[in-house]
């Protein structure tokens, strides 16, 4: 990985990680609201949101350390379990 990819991929890691927060303070606020269908509609579409991004932001960091699993099998060739 190139430095300027490098610095590239930090920076989205901490944008989706303070991204993270941000959605889990705003979950937080509609969770003390009156309950309702706005209310339960928003919780749900944020916390969908919330999940994609922390495993966006996961991903990221296993991509930044070295540790993403080896990529799989080309499609077409037949792996032998011998």
């Amino acid at each position: 990985m190139s430095s300027f990819a490098y610095r590239r991929a930090r920076r989205a890691f901490w944008i989706l990680v303070a991204a993270a927060v941000l959605l889990a303070g705003a979950i937080s606020w509609l969770a003390q609201r009156p309950a309702g269908p706005w209310t339960g509609t928003g919780i749900a579409v944020l916390g969908i949101l919330a999940t994609a991004d922390i495993a966006l932001a996961g991903r990221l960091l296993l991509a930044l350390t070295g540790r993403l699993p080896a990529a799989h099998a080309r499609p077409g060739r037949r792996r032998s379990g011998r």
